[in-house]
C-alpha cells in the first residue's frame, strides 16, 4: 500500500471560522471560533498527486487544536467529500482540554469515513473537500485550530492481463 504523505489544504472556506486558512501550517497562528456549538468551514486543495485509477484504501486527517486557555475543552468534529462538497462522510470527533496545542488522528488506512468506497476522482483537488466543525464547552473562550493535514491511503489497480492457452 502506498500513500500520498501528510498534504495541508491550500484553500478554505471560513464558514462560522475566524480565518480558517491559519490552519494551512503549524506556526501557533490559529483559526478560531468561540461557539459553544459546533460551527462548520471546509478546505480544500491538497495535490495529493494519487496516481488515475488507483484503489483508495483509507484516509487519515489529523489537527492540532487546543483550548484558548487551561481548563477548557475544544472539540474539533470532521467529514470528508469526494464530491466538491455535495455531500459529506460520517463525522469524527474529538477533543482537548487546555491551551497546549495537540494532535488528534482521525481516519486511518483502511478508514474510508463509513463509505463503501472512495474513488482517486474523488481524491483530485476541486473533489476533496474536509468540512472542519468547531466549538468550546464555555461561551467566549476560543477552540483554536493550529494545523490539519491528510493522508490518502491507496494502491494501484492491476492492469488487465488476457493469456491465451495453446494446446500441442
Amino acid at each position: 500500500m502506498a500513500d500520498t504523505g501528510f498534504k495541508s489544504p491550500s484553500a478554505s472556506s471560513t464558514g462560522g471560522w475566524t480565518t480558517l486558512s491559519n490552519c494551512y501550517s503549524s506556526n501557533n497562528t490559529y483559526a478560531t471560533t468561540t461557539s459553544t456549538t459546533f460551527v462548520n468551514g471546509t478546505v480544500s486543495t491538497f495535490a495529493f498527486g494519487v496516481p488515475t485509477n488507483a484503489i483508495i484504501d483509507g484516509i487519515e486527517v489529523t489537527a492540532e487544536f487546543s483550548a484558548e486557555f487551561g481548563g477548557y475543552i475544544a472539540t474539533i468534529q470532521l467529514s470528508v467529500s469526494g464530491n466538491g462538497g455535495s455531500s459529506y462522510t460520517a463525522t469524527k470527533s474529538d477533543t482537548v482540554t487546555g491551551a497546549t496545542d495537540t494532535t488528534r488522528t482521525y481516519g486511518g488506512a483502511a478508514d474510508l469515513w463509513g463509505e463503501a468506497s472512495f474513488s482517486e476522482y474523488g481524491t483530485q483537488d476541486g473533489n476533496f473537500y474536509v468540512k472542519v466543525e468547531g466549538k468550546s464547552n464555555t461561551f467566549g473562550i476560543k477552540c483554536r485550530l493550529d494545523h490539519l493535514q491528510v493522508k490518502i491511503y491507496y494502491h494501484e489497480a492491476a492492469a488487465n492481463m488476457f493469456f491465451l492457452l495453446m494446446d500441442d
